[in-house]
């Protein structure tokens, strides 16, 4: 971009579809990471394997008529429950509404 940061994207698969997860990194940061292995950041998701569960924070947007996330932060799930319960968890919430 033009700050001089590195844009990083990353295609998300939950069974349903996909979706582009979109996080841009500060200049500084980029520069910070200058060798090191996989420029990770210190997040251990620079070299995330297929099928591997990751929590995503950030924001619904649209660009050239594409959504996409974009990221605030993202993390490898650690819990083997944490996808079936978030599962139950949105099929709760569809039948409140």
């Amino acid at each position: 971009n033009k700050d001089g940061g590195q844009r990083h994207v990353y295609t998300l698969d939950d069974g349903s579809g996909t979706i582009a997860c979109i996080r841009w990194q500060p200049r500084e940061e980029v520069a910070a990471q200058v060798g090191t292995i996989g420029g990770s950041g210190g997040d251990g998701t620079a070299n995330v394997a297929l099928g591997t569960v990751i929590r995503v924070r950030g924001k619904m947007v649209t660009f050239r008529g594409e959504r996409q996330i974009s990221m605030w932060s993202m993390s490898i799930e650690r819990d083997p429950l944490a996808e079936p319960l978030r599962w139950l968890e949105l099929e709760n919430l569809w039948r409140s509404v």
